[in-house]
């Protein structure tokens, strides 16, 4: 019998665990959290193998989780600014809120993990951001602030 080895089928399961939730959480924190590591160490070309060393997990693993390395660098955003404190919990309602909401963003932002800091310097940071917002490379494609 042949078999055809270029159809992928992904398998979902007939219920739902909370437990294999968190865990799929934890393990992706785990490797977007080594993926920052592996940049603030200054590897000039990132790699998949690379993430899963530092992270813990297999190669194969990275891949379920995030697809590609693109998919991977497209979570580090929103990872990274989770981790910095700067998404808000709530959307603020009033001038108030939003005064209070900007002021926390900033603090927080002065006292973000230094290697959070070197990792959003980096090359791959900043093309991580690029990706993450292509409206504003548009606009200011050639700038060194996107």
């Amino acid at each position: 019998m042949i078999r055809n080895t270029n159809v992928k089928t992904r398998r979902t399961r007939s219920y739902t665990s909370q437990l294999r939730d968190e865990q799929a959480e934890t393990t992706r924190t785990r490797i977007l959290d080594g993926l920052v590591r592996t940049m603030a160490d200054g590897v000039a070309g990132v790699s998949i193998p690379a993430v899963a060393r530092e992270a813990g997990v297999s190669i194969p693993t990275v891949y379920r989780h995030f697809g590609s390395k693109r998919g991977l660098l497209a979570a580090l955003g929103m990872h990274v600014a989770g981790r910095a404190g700067l998404v808000p919990s709530k959307l603020p309602e009033t001038q108030a809120d939003f005064d209070s909401m900007l002021r926390k963003m900033f603090q927080n932002l002065a006292g973000m993990d230094q290697t959070l800091r070197a990792a959003a310097a980096s090359d791959l940071g900043r093309e991580a951001r690029v990706a993450a917002m292509p409206a504003r490379s548009i606009v200011r494609r050639d700038s060194s602030f996107t």
